[in-house]
């Protein structure tokens, strides 16, 4: 075992630049006795040396404190002293699990954020020392904070919204933040379409801003380079209906002084992301994207709504492609289908009609 661990030590360092080398080769962690350190330190030192930060010649940050903890875990276990025993997969898991860990006197509990801050160095340490450790699963689901929200979730969101009532504003909280989650979900905009600042003060967008044509019901942003979005048929009569009843004041109301509304609007409604789910604006943007790609939106009028044209590659496909018509590109953008609820009768609130409710296909 010790010859293992030794001949592996010297390649990893012969590697390093020679002040890391020498800053591993003397690292001595002070939260083990003499005794228990004897047993680790090579262990210890070799996973310092295969995670030496990149472009580091001394130093190395908090690696030594991180790998001081997991060889903690571990002696208390009486886990195998060799490389694949100390730095396997299940070893680097069970350390990541956290937790209380030991008996008596030795016993110690990891802190709660050691796994998300060393989840990645741990992992990256593990697959250098053990080849056949698999990677890690990563699986795109709507836990994650961009991933569009599916009908479950929107469907509790807005109930959320229904059922807040703030002590000071009444209802009015909950009725702001479901304006946004309509507006969002069917248009798209982002936060610097809903806010713009004129001479150091923000200007909202107000109801007025939600139009009417033949065609659709369009959304005109904010800023020096307005752009009018048609909305969701599916999201369509809630933002009509909210843009009436703000006429000439701000969309979303009662934030004078904020230029982050989208930020403010959920902070402000109570919407704890750690008892349900991340909730954001770019989840909302995603969320129609999501339903306008499912409804096979044309490219070019995908790239309008959505105000990407900056980048030179996209803008030179555009070019290239045929143009639509104002009334072609307000149908196509409205008649998106996608992640959006499809069952119950949900009410934004201060409003008396059922929201709207699309085909539904959910994402797989």
């Amino acid at each position: 075992m010790d010859d293992e661990v030794a001949v592996r030590l010297a390649i990893a360092l012969a590697e390093l630049p020679a002040e890391a080398a020498d800053a591993v080769t003397g690292y001595r962690n002070r939260s083990f006795s003499d005794e228990q350190w004897v047993l680790v330190a090579d262990l210890v030192r070799l996973g310092m040396a295969v995670g030496w930060p990149a472009g580091v010649r001394r130093g190395g940050g908090n690696i030594g404190w991180a790998l001081g903890l997991h060889a903690r875990v571990h002696l208390l276990l009486g886990t195998n002293r060799t490389v694949a025993g100390w730095y396997g997969p299940d070893a680097v898991a069970t350390t990541l699990a956290g937790g209380h860990v030991g008996r008596g006197p030795d016993a110690f509990t990891l802190p709660p954020q050691f796994a998300s801050a060393w989840n990645a160095r741990l992992r990256t340490i593990g697959r250098v020392l053990v080849p056949s450790t698999p990677p890690p699963a990563r699986k795109f689901t709507a836990g994650e904070p961009a991933a569009p929200l599916t009908a479950a979730e929107l469907e509790e969101v807005l109930d959320f919204c229904a059922g807040h009532r703030s002590p000071r504003f009444g209802g009015r909280v909950g009725e702001r933040l479901a304006r946004m989650v309509w507006l969002i979900c069917g248009t798209g905009a982002r936060n610097e379409d809903l806010v713009t600042v004129v001479d150091g003060k923000p200007v909202h967008v107000t109801g007025e801003a939600v139009t009417r044509t033949p065609a659709a019901a369009v959304f005109t942003t904010a800023g020096p380079s307005p752009r009018r979005i048609p909305v969701l048929a599916a999201c369509e009569a809630a933002v009509l209906d909210a843009a009436a009843a703000a006429g000439e004041r701000p969309l979303l109301e009662r934030l004078p002084r904020s230029t982050r509304i989208t930020d403010r609007a959920i902070d402000s409604s109570g919407w704890a992301a750690e008892q349900r789910f991340t909730l954001n604006a770019l989840r909302l943007r995603h969320t129609w994207l999501a339903a306008v790609l499912a409804g096979g939106v044309p490219y070019p009028a995908l790239l309008r709504a959505a105000g990407i044209g900056g980048e030179r590659i996209l803008a030179s496909l555009t070019a290239r492609l045929p143009a639509l018509d104002d009334a072609a590109y307000e149908a196509a953008l409205r008649c998106g289908t996608g992640p959006l609820p499809t069952a119950g009768q949900l009410l934004l609130p201060g409003l008396t009609h059922p929201a709207p409710r699309p085909p539904l296909r959910e994402q797989p």
